[in-house]
């Protein structure tokens, strides 16, 4: 927390917080809050022996839940900040793919609907429900027409009958049913 770091890093995405303030995530740089007040920074950084650290520098996704609380997607997976305690809580992330040891964490995109994230990853989505904490990793399978295209995603976006366009690199657009569990291709 230095009000006076210089950042050289791009700004990739950002929130408001409802106290006014703004929450920029940066590519490599960490993560920035910015109080218009009082025109300071705080910044945040990935520390390798702290585990209330942001997990990784490269912050892809930030979003607030209707409590108010900061959910931070990176390149090395979920977090989220405490604003009581000014720590960061990281979340485990499941992997159902044997073959795949890091792209299931390696957050592009978050989407929050419901009380859940969809979280479009190098490895497939991840549907994380922020009341129990807990992860589901759904993943392509050659045996299952109707599971997920291919497992490389960018981004999802909410329908408003409650159902997800997936784009995904090398398999196109899937429709997700959240309630069925079942992608249309």
């Amino acid at each position: 927390n230095d009000s006076t770091t210089s950042v050289k890093s791009r700004l990739f995405c950002q929130a408001e917080d409802k106290d006014g303030s703004f929450w920029l995530g940066t590519l490599g740089g960490g993560l920035l809050r910015f109080n218009p007040d009082t025109k300071e920074f705080s910044h945040y950084e990935f520390k390798q022996d702290d585990p209330t650290s942001i997990p990784d520098n490269y912050i892809v996704g930030l979003v607030f839940d209707s409590t108010g609380k900061l959910w931070i997607g990176t390149t090395a997976g979920l977090c989220s900040y405490d604003p009581q305690t000014n720590q960061f809580v990281r979340y485990f992330l499941p992997n159902n793919n044997s073959t795949d040891s890091y792209r299931y964490r390696v957050i592009r995109s978050m989407l929050l609907s419901k009380n859940k994230l969809y979280l479009s990853t190098y490895g497939g989505l991840q549907v994380f429900d922020i009341s129990t904490n807990k992860s589901e990793h759904l993943i392509h399978d050659d045996r299952n027409p109707t599971s997920l295209s291919h497992n490389s995603l960018f981004q999802a976006a909410e329908n408003q009958d409650g159902t997800f366009w997936i784009a995904s690199y090398g398999g196109g657009l899937s429709l997700y049913d959240p309630v069925l569990k079942k992608f249309t291709n």
